[in-house]
């Protein structure tokens, strides 16, 4: 029996144990859902402060929350369009808004300050709820780059979007514990030091393969200031494409790099693409696990 053939077939037999223990786990959530609210309420009303609350649920359930509340993607071209809408009003094409960042900026600019306005009232509501239960929070998933080059100067990010993402920062930094996620593919290297001054915790999904991302040079430059959650694994070319072998070789080599002195959460570079064979699937998990000193599946 071929060698990628029976590695698949050990990937499902563990994707099926993962499967079964998802079913187990939805069936005592059930029980929990019952539990768990009268359980914090007799936290708090006992006197409990928030932080100690969390730390016992924390305990209890062995859960940490990355939140995405929505309100705060200034700009994001995937929300432009507003295929949600029925009578969308504004501007919805996607080249007359770029053109706008430039020939309407005092417009965009009142419509991310009121933007900004409703999200903090939003964000002060659910942290008083919900606050201590969140670790991490995806601000936004505009992308700034594109394969080669970008969306926008790095004087246009700093006078149009930076006072926005700025005042959100701040805001969380100050009023909670969580820390923030900023998503950006592309070529952003040259805004790196903008996401860092605007007060993100975390950039994702770090696309290495565009121009100017290289792995070694983005840890050593800011590494110390950004968490990369991403970088792992090449989905363009390397994990649809390549070998399991390359595929083992590439996850191990940036684990190495990116997990130097931490500040790295393994992730593929954005979504595993379809028809990406299960073998290289296999080989990204075992290579992970690898780097962690596990035995492979």
């Amino acid at each position: 029996m071929p060698n990628a053939l029976i590695r698949a077939l050990r990937f499902m037999r563990a994707y099926t144990g993962v499967a079964v223990l998802a079913t187990l786990a939805v069936l005592a959530g059930s029980v929990a859902d019952l539990v768990a609210p009268q359980m914090l309420r007799w936290l708090i009303d006992s006197g409990i402060r928030t932080g100690d609350t969390s730390v016992i649920w924390r305990g209890a359930t062995g859960i940490v929350v990355v939140a995405a509340f929505g309100g705060t993607a200034f700009g994001d071209i995937a929300q432009v369009p507003a295929v949600g809408l029925k009578h969308p009003k504004g501007i919805r094409d996607i080249s007359e808004w770029y053109m706008s960042t430039v020939s309407r900026r005092d417009y965009v600019y009142a419509v991310f300050e009121g933007q900004s306005e409703i999200a903090l009232a939003n964000l002060a509501r659910i942290a008083a709820r919900a606050g201590a239960f969140v670790d991490v929070v995806n601000i936004c998933g505009t992308d700034f780059g594109t394969q080669n080059s970008s969306f926008c100067s790095p004087a246009t990010f700093r006078s149009l979007w930076m006072p926005h993402y700025r005042r959100i920062n701040e805001w969380i930094h100050a009023n909670t514990r969580w820390k923030t996620f900023k998503h950006s593919c592309g070529a952003v290297a040259k805004f790196v030091p903008l996401f860092i001054e605007s007060g993100f915790d975390i950039l994702n999904p770090v696309q290495c393969s565009a121009a100017g991302m290289d792995p070694e040079a983005l840890k050593q430059k800011f590494g110390r200031d950004l968490v990369f959650w991403g970088g792992g694994v090449d989905t363009q070319r390397v994990l649809p494409f390549g070998t399991p072998r390359e595929v083992r070789e590439q996850v191990l080599r940036r684990c190495e790099i990116f997990g130097q002195d931490g500040g790295f959460v393994f992730n593929t570079v954005h979504n595993i693409q379809a028809r990406t064979p299960v073998a290289q699937i296999a080989a990204m998990i075992d290579a992970v696990r690898e780097f962690n000193g596990a035995q492979p599946l």
